[in-house]
């Protein structure tokens, strides 16, 4: 049964790398050069300060973050939350 789940994993994470890389081969073809940094790197100079504040705080918040938490969520307790919720009400 866990040699199926694991097989399934493998699949999942495969698919998503693939879908992944398509949809940047795909996207990069829309736009190059000066027009590509704009919009991908500095979202047209287009961003309102909340737009801006929500955006700093999402990189803030790194895939480690998303790969550790929940492990220590369900070892222990939410307390960590607070770090996020202190980050936002500081912003």
């Amino acid at each position: 049964m866990t040699h199926n789940i694991q097989l399934i994993d493998y699949a999942i994470t495969l698919l998503y790398l693939i879908g992944i890389f398509f949809l940047a081969k795909f996207s990069s073809r829309k736009a190059h050069g000066d027009d590509l940094i704009s919009e991908q790197y500095l979202a047209g100079k287009n961003l309102s300060l909340s737009e801006s504040l929500l955006s700093i705080i999402a990189t803030e918040v790194s895939a480690l973050t998303f790969l550790g938490i929940p492990a220590f969520a369900f070892s222990s307790n939410f307390s960590f939350l607070h770090i996020y919720l202190g980050a936002i009400l500081g912003r």
